[in-house]
């Protein structure tokens, strides 16, 4: 609820305090890219509340209705929604403050267009608050970085396989944590970044990138283990399945289903896996996808950024979303490929 309701506040041009965008939209000849795209983004929002009157789209009254008693309990005679507006609102405001998202004065702390991706994941919570953490060393990583940054021929952006797949197992170690299954191979032995067989040898690059996930991944556990809020609040915002305990833990065995058919291509499954199996990848592909098609459209949008223009990792979540759709269609076509029984 404090979320939606910073949120909204920093999009309403009347709002002195909280908006988030340039005031100022008049042209400069001194204005660089990146400053013109914010003015244009905070112009056409003055242009919308002048036509449409429609910020804030959450004001502090919905916030405290939606934060009070649910219509279950308030059926069974409970009425007390002003302690349950103010206990659920402090907590909410301490976690936010406590993750980064918002400073103390509960302005928002960085990129609108990451903590608008936040609320529209938050059914995937821990994931989310997960690779919000992780986007400064993606940035680092696929922007910065000369070897894995996108090019741009003929006004086409163009991504290197090696580059792709690597972003895609990073997503994968943080979102797809599904236990691997007896006899299969973990992921991170699949990435090659150890316990690898015979005359394999240990990815260095792969390693390191796992190691600087997993160290993320402690981090922000160790962040949430440590607020003062109820456990149960913790566990929802916590990973089902934990990292590693210590440095240089690989942590758990990651199921690799979902990353083999991804970063392969694979058409449709093999015909020894079994329905079930069938089903659950599916299912996480699905999923994954769903992930990667909310933050791509939430961080693709030109209002630039408090730690790095993080819209240019756009076109990675995009591939990755176009993967898993041609993958699903794919899984359906061989689901409903079948032959007529009906038929001597």
């Amino acid at each position: 609820m404090c979320l939606a309701s910073l949120g909204a506040a920093s999009n309403d041009p009347d709002d002195d305090l909280y908006y988030a965008h340039p005031k100022d939209v008049s042209r400069d000849a001194a204005d660089d890219d990146d400053t013109i795209k914010k003015k244009r983004f905070s112009n056409s929002l003055h242009t919308l509340q002048k036509s449409l009157n429609c910020y804030p789209t959450v004001d502090e009254h919905s916030m405290k209705h939606m934060a009070g008693t649910r219509l279950e309990e308030f059926c069974k005679g409970d009425r007390t929604d002003g302690v349950k507006n103010d206990e659920y609102l402090e907590i909410s405001q301490k976690i936010c403050v406590e993750m980064g998202l918002v400073d103390d004065a509960q302005r928002i702390a960085m990129d609108h267009n990451v903590l608008s991706m936040v609320w529209e994941l938050r059914d995937s919570l821990p994931e989310v608050i997960n690779v919000v953490e992780a986007l400064p060393m993606l940035y680092d990583v696929f922007i910065k970085d000369k070897k894995y940054r996108p090019s741009s021929k003929d006004g086409k952006i163009k991504i290197s396989t090696i580059a792709q797949n690597l972003f895609l197992s990073i997503l994968v170690h943080i979102i797809d944590r599904a236990a691997c299954k007896e006899g299969d191979v973990p992921l991170h032995a699949m990435l090659k970044c150890g316990d690898v067989k015979g005359a394999q040898q240990v990815d260095e690059g792969a390693k390191e990138m796992w190691m600087a996930t997993e160290k993320i991944l402690r981090g922000k556990r160790d962040i949430i283990n440590g607020m003062d809020i109820p456990q149960s609040e913790k566990d929802s915002l916590n990973l089902a399945m934990d990292c590693g305990e210590s440095e240089g833990s690989f942590g758990p065995g990651l199921d690799g289903g979902l990353y083999e058919m991804l970063s392969t291509n694979r058409v449709g499954f093999p015909e020894e896996m079994s329905v079930e199996r069938r089903n659950e990848l599916k299912g996480r592909i699905f999923k994954f996808g769903c992930f990667c098609r909310i933050a791509n459209n939430n961080i693709q949008q030109p209002t630039g950024s408090f730690q790095g223009d993080y819209s240019s990792l756009s076109v990675f979540f995009r591939k990755l979303f176009s993967s898993c759709k041609w993958s699903l269609m794919d899984i359906m076509k061989q689901l409903t490929d079948q032959g007529d029984e009906c038929i001597l």
